[in-house]
């Protein structure tokens, strides 16, 4: 009888033990998982304030369906839009993206550090163990896939605002109500309209956007002698330079993707038409329309975003 009781209390024991460790270690994800949210959240806002303008210059410039408009500079595009619109044109749009930007790259972040845990498990690494780079990239390939649940129906609605000229009578009248129209005329499927080519967009543009940004802070950082978490300038450097690679990968089906968001339904049957389009319009140039003011606004809004969430990470320190 005493052996049982033993065993049993042996056993109770042993079970109270197991739920903590697990519930211990559950927290500990959920608490990174927020982690990596708030920080995401935080450097896409900041990312948004600063290049929204030149975003808006580079989808009028990839949207243009005359071709003097499409040769005029980033600065003159800009320039009119002020003269026409008002200083608050150069912000039209920027609702959906600021509406969404805290989920979309919170959902970015959160998907390449998940990225990171799944290659960790895959290969059979310890938490404290060093990625390589092809495997940081796989990790930034990962995060496309559930930030296009959120991003694709932001920059439908993004995309479509800044089409809407000034001066002419207005379809939408902010974000919410264009949502409601697009879902009234379309269903879930028009403010999906473009999924597709926002996966062959951010797939291959990820695994180099994460890719750079973690090769130039690693060496940065081993070059200084540092640990723990990157410098502010390590940050900001690492995060231009990500930026500046991301564009080259990513423009040409972002132009085939912006082209094809903002048309009317059934102007295009498939893909292969929008690209056939732009090409006969300008040849294969035309799929680097908007590289002028992506270029441009890449540098600093990727540099204040990754150092945003560097800087928010270390705050969250103390949470995970």
């Amino acid at each position: 009888m005493v052996n049982k009781v033993k065993s049993n209390i042996f056993l109770i024991v042993i079970l109270l033990t197991s739920w903590s460790t697990a519930t211990y270690a559950l927290s500990n994800v959920m608490l990174s998982n927020v982690k990596s949210f708030v920080a995401g959240g935080v450097g896409g806002i900041l990312s948004v304030l600063v290049g929204h303008p030149l975003d808006l210059a580079k989808v009028r410039m990839q949207t243009a369906r005359h071709k003097e408009g499409k040769q005029q500079g980033t600065f003159k595009i800009l320039g009119q839009i002020i003269r026409t619109e008002g200083v608050g044109g150069i912000y039209k749009g920027v609702g959906a993206p600021i509406v969404a930007v805290a989920p979309i790259w919170a959902t970015s972040f959160w998907g390449f550090d998940t990225g990171i845990k799944l290659v960790r498990a895959f290969c059979n690494l310890s938490p404290q163990a060093t990625l390589s780079l092809p495997q940081l990239c796989i990790a930034g390939a990962f995060s496309a896939l559930p930030t296009a649940l959120v991003m694709v129906p932001s920059e439908r609605i993004k995309c479509i605002l800044q089409m809407q000229q000034a001066g002419k009578e207005k379809k939408y009248n902010g974000v919410m109500d264009c949502a409601r129209q697009i879902y009234r005329e379309s269903g879930i499927r028009g403010l999906y309209k473009g999924t597709a080519l926002t996966l062959m967009r951010d797939i291959p543009a990820n695994t180099v956007y994460f890719g750079v940004y973690e090769l130039v802070k690693q060496g940065m950082a081993s070059k200084a002698g540092l640990s723990g978490g990157p410098s502010t300038l390590t940050a900001l450097t690492a995060g231009a330079a990500a930026g500046i690679a991301f564009w080259p990968v990513a423009l040409p089906t972002d132009t085939l993707k912006s082209r094809y968001q903002t048309a009317e339904d059934g102007h295009y049957d498939t893909i292969a038409d929008v690209y056939n389009e732009v090409v006969k319009e300008d040849g294969i140039g035309g799929l680097f329309n908007g590289i002028g003011p992506a270029m441009i606004r890449s540098a600093p809004a990727n540099a204040v975003s990754f150092l945003g969430a560097e800087v928010t990470k270390k705050a969250l320190s103390f949470i995970a």
